[in-house]
């Protein structure tokens, strides 16, 4: 489920992931689906790598009785959310490069929202996101640059979306922003091919 993984590679706030576990029911199971099922056998591989909470075990491994036991404003619900979560994640996909949050710092921001430009992604552009914003090679001034010259930014000019980004792309690339409008609920975003002009909307409702 994306929520979860972009929780876990740290292109999520703890406090944006809360919401999305208060909203999304079919988030809890995603992760329950996480929990190896010899979680409990002393030779599980999850149990050598990580360490076992003891409200993670007094809960019996499940997930959402553990994580809404007291509420998500404790210091204690907090440590235990940015652990366990990026813990299955990691355990589960070890192609997919984890970074905690830490639960004892101030709000987190992620790489987007720092360079304030968290209005890109979505399932079409996020692997040409993740492809700057994870080059260690480049400057977070330098991966500024080069993420406003991939989706052909024009200042003061993006879309605003109302629920989470879903930039598209034509054969690769992303498109470039052009307008926006809303009929009540209703809001369409266009884009248009650099290259060859076609334009695409995609629709979100509020």
């Amino acid at each position: 489920m994306k929520e979860v993984l972009d929780f876990a590679k740290g292109k999520m706030t703890y406090e944006k992931f809360v919401e999305v576990l208060e909203e999304k029911p079919e988030v809890w199971a995603f992760l329950q689906g996480l929990v190896p099922e010899d979680i409990a056998d002393a030779n599980c591989e999850y149990r050598k790598k990580y360490s076992i909470s003891q409200s993670f075990e007094a809960n019996g491994y499940d997930v959402e009785e553990t994580l809404t036991a007291f509420g998500f404003d404790g210091l204690g619900t907090k440590i235990d959310v940015c652990r366990l979560v990026p813990n299955l994640v990691e355990f589960n996909y070890p192609e997919i490069k984890v970074k905690r949050l830490d639960p004892f710092g101030k709000v987190t921001k992620t790489p987007l929202e720092k360079m304030k430009l968290d209005y890109l992604g979505g399932e079409e552009a996020d692997a040409i996101v993740d492809a700057i914003v994870e080059n260690e090679a480049l400057s977070d001034k330098e991966k500024k640059a080069a993420l406003k010259e991939k989706f052909h930014l024009v200042p003061r000019k993006y879309p605003h979306w109302v629920q989470e980004p879903e930039w598209p792309c034509a054969g690769g690339t992303p498109m470039k922003f052009i307008a926006e409008k809303n009929d009540g609920d209703k809001f369409e975003y266009t884009f248009e091919n650099v290259e060859t002009g076609e334009q695409r909307t995609v629709v979100q409702y509020a």
